[in-house]
């Protein structure tokens, strides 16, 4: 009978079943109810808490990528800077273009 309802219903039914619980039962039975399986999740309905977490889920993974992406521009330009010097230092002292270049794409 449910699943024939409407997701916005079905929040609706489930936000009305946690209030009769809770005019009826202990409010510690409740919170365990709540704490074991939000009737949301028993339903399949999507809560506020898990929309939350999703969302900072996304938003920490968004961060890390941009956290790796910085790190790596770091390091790239950290070598680009490192390989500039080598090839300035190696033409310095004669060394052709050519085996510098093979040199640097050997590494």
């Amino acid at each position: 009978m449910l699943s024939h309802l409407e997701n916005g219903a079905r929040a609706t039914l489930a936000e009305k079943i946690v209030v009769y619980l809770g005019e009826y039962l202990d409010e510690e039975v409740v919170e365990e109810l709540r704490m074991r399986m939000s009737i949301g999740q028993v339903l399949g309905i999507k809560t506020a808490g898990d929309r939350l977490r999703a969302a900072e889920r996304a938003t920490a993974r968004a961060t890390a990528r941009r956290v790796r992406k910085q790190e790596r521009e770091k390091y790239d330009a950290q070598n680009a800077a490192r390989d500039k010097r080598i090839a300035e230092y190696l033409q310095s002292i004669g060394v052709s273009a050519k085996k510098i270049n093979t040199a640097l794409a050997i590494k």
